[in-house]
């Protein structure tokens, strides 16, 4: 059988997506790929290609998750940058003025 036929008899046991039976088996219950392979009844390869397509491998979830964490610190700074007004003097330039 091909990748698509596999597919297509694990969505319909499972009643649900393959991206969402691939993610219950590999994040929520850390299934490695011969665990996981047995569990579905598929080849060690295709289980292997399924997690590292959807990136459910443990590196990749690190990598994505760090990713996104950059993104939205991000788009923090961008919003503060937008907030910041560059016509006030700055509190620094206060305290001189004080001191002088």
């Amino acid at each position: 059988m091909k990748y698509i036929q596999y597919k297509r008899v694990i969505e319909r046991e499972h009643k649900k997506s393959l991206k969402k039976v691939m993610y219950r088996t590999c994040v929520e219950e850390h299934l490695n790929a011969n665990d996981g392979a047995k569990k579905l009844g598929i080849a060690k390869e295709l289980f292997v290609y399924w997690r590292h397509y959807y990136r459910f491998n443990k590196k990749q979830l690190l990598f994505d998750e760090i990713a996104n964490g950059l993104t939205i610190s991000k788009n923090h700074y961008l919003i503060d940058l937008k907030n910041l007004d560059l016509k006030s003097p700055s509190s620094f330039e206060q305290k001189s003025r004080l001191m002088a």
